[in-house]
């Protein structure tokens, strides 16, 4: 039977359980990447709404949406379903791809490299 401290515990083969053994440089990075990919996600809702909503009617309005995902969809050689399926991927390209790109930054400032000498004054920053 599992006691109560060990219901809250997770999993030993959940990724944020071996973090603890990751250097401290290797963990401020990857804090950067996650913080970094929640502004890249929000920041490709408003580039998705924005996009739907200059492609279409000028507006919101049910007409302005239902003809800006059919524009976006034809650039993709199909119609409003694919509009929609674009709308949704964007944000998940602008997360994936921004998260990753600010993690790979901050990894090489913040990592010593062999022959690079001491990390620069913007480690000290992110501290």
């Amino acid at each position: 039977k599992a006691s109560r401290s060990e219901l809250g515990r997770p999993t030993s083969g959940h990724p944020r359980t071996l973090e603890p053994m990751l250097p401290d440089e290797e963990r401020k990075a990857r804090r950067v990447g996650r913080y970094a990919a929640i502004g890249g996600g929000a920041f490709g809702v408003g580039v998705a709404v924005q996009t739907v909503g200059a492609l279409g009617v000028a507006g919101y309005s049910a007409a302005g949406l239902t003809s800006g995902l059919a524009a976006l969809g034809a650039t993709l050689g199909g119609g409003m379903a694919y509009g929609v399926m674009a709308t949704v991927l964007i944000p998940v390209l602008f997360a994936t791809g921004i998260g990753y790109l600010l993690y790979r930054a901050a990894r090489w400032f913040l990592v010593p490299q062999p022959g690079r000498g001491a990390p620069s004054e913007l480690a000290a920053l992110a501290g």
